[in-house]
């Protein structure tokens, strides 16, 4: 009787991602993280971290076009969209064009950990909600990638209820504890916003070692300097 041959190991989600994105894309994420200023937080990998861990660890589930919820490249909202010079509507969903996405998605994170290093009015009209600042820039990012995924008016009042609670709400791991309280009650959708800055920032991590996104050999990059980019080593 023939031996049963064992199944082929899963591919980890950042080496099936990677083997799936084209030059195009790749490019697009390079262009895009040049909007990050020198020594911000953010940097190219961290935008491909938000990429693999939106478009679904490799498969690139985007969702249909004119979407009235999140679609695209980065799965954007469509209201993001609009803010970032973006069209959407019947003809043209420019959140399935992956340069315009990127360049999108690393305004709006930019934007979001703004929001979060001062007291900010977040939310629309009788929902408007003030942030509060966080001044540590690593945990901070938590907050501003966290807000990517479930909006920065939850991730506010969450901080609030962590505080009202007597824990510290520039602290991500007390802040998640109280997203409940910030109106978020589907077990699912809590779990997925409690993990998501912590997958975002183990998938950079990997991507650093492993990318090829910015074109570079690994222990190189791209600093800008009176205008001009300039190729160091780390």
């Amino acid at each position: 009787m023939p031996r049963k041959q064992k199944p082929s190991p899963q591919k980890p989600n950042v080496d099936a991602w990677l083997e799936k994105l084209t030059p195009e894309q790749l490019e697009a994420v390079n262009r895009a993280s040049k909007i990050f200023p020198d020594g911000s937080a953010y940097n190219i990998h961290t935008l491909e971290g938000m990429y693999g861990q939106e478009s679904s660890s490799g498969r690139l589930n985007m969702g249909e076009k004119n979407s009235p919820g999140l679609a695209g490249h980065f799965q954007i909202s469509p209201d993001v969209a609009a803010h970032y010079g973006l069209k959407v509507d019947k003809k043209i969903d420019e959140r399935f064009d992956v340069n315009k996405a990127a360049t999108c998605a690393a305004k709006y994170i930019m934007d979001l950990d703004k929001n979060f290093s001062r007291s900010t009015n977040v939310g629309y009209k009788k929902e408007i909600v003030k942030t509060i600042p966080v001044e540590d820039p690593i945990e901070r990012t938590k907050f501003a990638l966290t807000a990517y995924n479930a909006g920065a008016k939850t991730i506010a009042k969450a901080q609030r209820a962590a505080q009202k609670a007597g824990k510290d709400p520039t602290k991500w791991d007390d802040v998640k504890q109280y997203l409940e309280e910030a109106g978020i009650k589907n077990k699912k959708k809590l779990k997925e916003i409690r993990e998501y800055p912590g997958k975002v920032l183990n998938y950079s991590k990997e991507f650093k070692k492993k990318s090829q996104a910015n074109g570079l050999p690994f222990g190189w990059h791209w600093i800008t300097k009176d205008g001009r980019h300039i190729l160091i080593k780390d």
